[in-house]
């Protein structure tokens, strides 16, 4: 049974991300530093773990939202002016002039007729 797992990758070079991935695996090899395969298989961990749920604290909630919200533009609505509630009753004076214009109206038709 073999223990060890394969897998060919390549680069297209003309995609800049890609480019730049190779560059760094080629810099690797050449100045005998860190492996490529450690190098890989750290990246890999790394994001697999940076993608896990995770809590959020109230200092990094509030610090996300004030970043999302920097590009939101907000208006102050107007606010609502309160008219004093109609009053649908009519005072003895206001019936009278109704009263006497509808006669004066009414009249007009007496008047036509004739």
């Amino acid at each position: 049974m073999n223990d060890v797992y394969r897998i060919n990758v390549r680069f297209d070079l003309a995609n800049e991300k890609e480019a730049r991935a190779a560059e760094h695996l080629r810099e690797l090899k050449e100045n005998g530093g860190k492996s490529r395969n450690r190098f890989i298989v750290d990246a890999i961990i790394k994001e697999i773990e940076s993608k896990h749920d995770r809590c959020f604290t109230h200092d990094e909630l509030r610090r996300i939202i004030r970043e999302e919200l920097k590009t939101v533009s907000l208006a102050r609505a107007e606010p609502e002016k309160k008219t004093a509630p109609l009053n649908k009753e009519l005072n003895e004076e206001q019936k009278a002039k109704t009263a006497a214009s509808a006669l004066s109206f009414l009249s007009n038709f007496g008047k036509a007729a004739n």
